[in-house]
């Protein structure tokens, strides 16, 4: 997310409201195997078996993991500054990449390589780091078979879809991170 240096409030609310897509396709990576995918259950059935402290508690696990979200952010770019590169360069090298571009392509000098590929693995292992530690808390505080179910929830049911913005607006407004206005 390339919203770090937007006001406090704002940049946080919209932070939190972008992270959240990120933070609910969590459970694609959270997910052992599973046997073929069984049909989704109706909406009402899904609603029933979550309470309103599931949510809270899913709410506040997002919010956890978002503030995970933007300390990794900070280590990814540290790690490339480390590097001597600008992050729009290690951008367009990763782009290069992904596109099976040569670096002679893209005039991609050896040291500009060597320097992309040192910050591309300090990265990796900042995101696999990440990604046991929002396991980690996700499990803890919620249940990773429940966060799931919240999850398909989210996705299937305008109404939990509702309540969970409802109360992540509320603990945003709670906690001084409402829409900026007086700041």
């Amino acid at each position: 997310m390339k919203n770090l240096h937007v006001g406090k409030s704002v940049g946080m609310k919209v932070t939190l409201l972008l992270s959240l897509s990120m933070f609910l396709s969590f459970a694609a990576f959270a997910q052992v195997p599973q046997q073929p995918s069984q049909p989704p259950q109706p909406n009402q059935e899904i609603n029933e078996t979550i309470s309103d402290a599931d949510l809270v508690t899913f709410v506040d696990v997002y919010v956890q993991v978002v503030e995970m979200q933007q300390e990794i952010e900070m280590a990814m770019m540290q790690a490339i500054e480390e590097e001597n590169l600008a992050l729009e360069r290690f951008n367009e090298i990763l782009q290069a990449r992904q596109n099976q571009q040569s670096a002679e392509q893209i005039g991609a000098s050896a040291e500009e390589m060597a320097s992309f590929n040192n910050a591309a693995q300090k990265i990796m292992s900042v995101q696999q780091d990440a990604q046991l530690q929002m396991q980690e808390v996700i499990e803890e505080e919620l249940g990773l078979e429940k966060y799931e179910r919240i999850v398909l929830a989210y996705q299937q049911s305008p109404e939990v879809q509702e309540k969970v913005n409802s109360i992540l607006q509320q603990k945003m407004e709670q906690e001084g991170m409402g829409t900026g206005e007086g700041e």
